[in-house]
């Protein structure tokens, strides 16, 4: 697994985390900081990095402001955007500020950044100081849901599926609503042939119709041809009219039926020499 795939699994599951972050900048700028949140939200919805000027402007303004907010708003999004380096230098003056300031940072501030920092590392492929960090934060914050998260999904891209669905069961318990440790979750009992709790945990975080198209999905994905058409076809009987589920289905009958009934080819066995027996006289 690539370093940029395994830095996106450990990512996808705190995204909705980082959509309320930037509803949350509504009431925590003024006015003139409204056009600041705008873009950071525009940037992180595009999901590509803002050409050269904008993204000047959108680290002008957020070290003008210096609040913590608006860094971790900022780090997370180039961080998102693949920008490590700079993702590092926010979460550093995160935690390097004074907390005797009158803009300090929350112990809810220096978690998350100690939390990039952790998943930054992680993404440059130094597992050791990943799983160190990680750990350091586990033990001042054994019990906080977004920490036991972060580090079960990264625990989930390095294919540690045993350690993942520990961090993930506690993610779960410590945050019962929360979507993105039960999608995590799900998908790390899914990767271990725990089908039904699989199935349970995604149609609780996304409903029955969406959430048995999304494991449906993710069946098909692991190579679970048949018990993915099951799934659309009860999807289909939930929604007739899901056009996508509809093509997904006729799409794997195809592919399965192609399986099927491809040609056995035998391979013809090499030509033996005849041995020449010699004439007797």
């Amino acid at each position: 697994m690539t370093q940029s795939t395994t830095h996106r699994a450990s990512r996808f599951a705190t995204h909705a985390t980082r959509v309320g972050l930037l509803l949350l900048l509504a009431v925590t700028v003024t006015t003139s900081g409204c056009g600041l949140k705008r873009r950071l939200a525009a940037a992180r919805t595009n999901q590509s990095m803002p050409d050269p000027a904008e993204e000047e402007w959108l680290k002008r303004s957020v070290h003008a402001k210096k609040t913590p907010t608006l860094t971790l708003a900022y780090a997370e999004l180039v961080e998102d955007q693949g920008n490590l380096g700079e993702a590092r230098l926010q979460y550093e003056a995160i935690l390097a500020a004074d907390l005797e300031a009158d803009n300090a940072p929350s112990a809810n501030d220096r978690l998350r950044a100690r939390l990039g920092l952790a998943r930054i590392a992680g993404a440059e492929g130094d597992d050791p100081a990943a799983l160190g960090l990680f750990s350091a934060v586990l033990k001042d914050h054994p019990n906080e849901a977004a920490a036991l998260q972060s580090f079960g999904t990264y625990q989930l891209s390095k294919q540690r599926l045993p350690e993942a669905e520990s961090l993930l069961r506690r993610a779960v318990a410590a945050a019962p609503s929360d979507r993105g440790a039960k999608l995590s979750l799900a998908e790390t009992l899914l990767r271990q042939r725990h089908f039904d709790e699989s199935r349970r945990l995604f149609v609780s975080a996304h409903g029955a119709k969406v959430g048995r198209h999304v494991y449906a999905r993710r069946l098909a994905a692991v190579g679970q041809r048949s018990m993915a058409m099951n799934e659309l076809q009860a999807v289909l009987q939930l929604d007739p009219s899901n056009a996508a589920a509809a093509s997904e289905l006729t799409q794997l009958s195809q592919s399965v039926a192609t399986r099927r009934v491809r040609p056995v080819q035998h391979r013809q066995s090499p030509a033996v020499p005849q041995r020449v027996q010699q004439a007797r006289y």
